[in-house]
């Protein structure tokens, strides 16, 4: 007899013991996650999830995006990185092996910061050109040449309606205004075109080609800008007379020479006898002749 109770009250200690085994340990009541940093030049985030107790398993998952990954996908701590401007979802569960608690959070990256504060940390201008205006990027800082060499065109500054002047004055010649279809009313409200004070001649200003004398000569008879038709290469004189307010008329100038289309003298070589052509530097004023080389040129037209 107290052989049978002794074994019944053994299986019923073995039962019990069973049950508790069985048992799921407790989830907590809620879960949250923590953006700790934003890291613009890693493209990551470092987060937070809830702590996990004993007995317990956390786990990341990525629900929406592409291109990222978390460094591990079972600490609470961890970091994740992606693309800049990348919208994403992320999930931080736990779980007791039979049920799971769970919550989610949407970030962007590049979002958490200004773009002054993007252009300084020197995110790629090609980069921020997919999430800015070029008229925004301006604003921040983004200079003219920097977007040129993101692959920005011409014609795309002209149409974000940047200045006409600070085109030219980033290096983009006047000429390619013009082949850009550029009118000449705009040309001149931005002083592309000057009119020399107290004279009927204007110049074109910002004009970064160079030529030989006699292509300086046919460039010049061949150029059209709206209705003016008839620019010439400036003589001597008028190269003196813009010389003597080039501070005022010319909008950048260089120490070199310009082609004027006053005849020197007939000068003779090894290649025989050529025609010499009187030069004024810009800068200093001084006056030579050539009949060779490649120089600037600044067209004239008389209206």
């Amino acid at each position: 007899m107290l052989k049978n109770i002794f074994a019944l009250l053994l299986v019923i200690l073995l039962l019990s013991n069973c049950n508790k085994d069985d048992e799921n340990i407790p989830l907590p009541d809620t879960v949250s996650i923590q953006i700790l940093n934003y890291d613009i030049d890693d493209s990551s985030v470092l987060i937070k999830g809830s702590e996990v107790s004993n007995g317990l398993e956390g786990k990341w998952i990525l629900i929406d995006g592409d291109f990222g990954s978390f460094t591990d996908i079972n600490e609470s701590l961890t970091t994740f990185k992606g693309a800049l401007f990348e919208d994403y979802k992320i999930k931080w569960s736990i779980t007791n092996g039979t049920e799971e608690i769970s919550t989610e959070k949407s970030f962007n990256i590049g979002g958490n910061f200004n773009l002054i504060q993007l252009v300084n940390q020197g995110v790629e201008i090609a980069e921020l050109l997919n999430e800015f205006t070029i008229q925004q990027l301006t604003n921040a800082g983004v200079t003219i040449n920097q977007l040129i060499d993101a692959g920005v065109t011409v014609q795309e500054l002209i149409d974000a309606g940047l200045p006409l002047n600070d085109i030219v004055n980033s290096g983009i010649s006047s000429l390619q205004l013009i082949e850009l279809g550029v009118s000449k009313d705009d040309l001149v409200a931005s002083n592309i075109i000057v009119q020399i004070p107290g004279t009927t001649l204007y110049i074109l200003n910002y004009f970064y080609e160079k030529f030989d004398y006699s292509s300086a000569i046919t460039f010049c008879d061949n150029l059209t800008i709206g209705d003016l038709n008839n620019w010439y290469l400036p003589t001597l004189n008028d190269l003196r007379t813009i010389y003597n307010i080039r501070d005022q008329v010319l909008l950048e100038y260089t120490d070199e020479d310009y082609w004027s289309s006053t005849f020197s003298h007939n000068g003779t070589d090894e290649n025989g006898t050529n025609a010499n052509y009187l030069t004024k530097n810009m800068k200093d004023g001084f006056e030579s002749t050539f009949y060779g080389f490649e120089k600037r040129i600044i067209p004239v037209i008389q209206l």
